[in-house]
């Protein structure tokens, strides 16, 4: 399982749960479901910049910001 999968599954699970627990209002969960792209891809983001930065790797200054 790569690390893009993996962090699907993480997010969609705490999604999940927060959906659970609270005991959120459809509109809630309508503007959570409209932003999972957007925090999917920013938690790719990070995945990456921490993954080249833990291989040893100097992050690109495009990378950075």
């Amino acid at each position: 399982m790569n690390i893009r999968s993996r962090l699907k599954s993480l997010l969609a699970l705490v999604l999940a749960l927060l959906s659970a627990t609270t005991g959120c209002s459809p509109q809630w969960i309508n503007v959570a479901v409209q932003d999972l792209p957007v925090l999917t891809q920013m938690a790719l983001n990070i995945a990456t910049l921490v993954s080249t930065l833990a291989s040893g790797k100097q992050a690109s200054a495009a990378d950075v910001p």
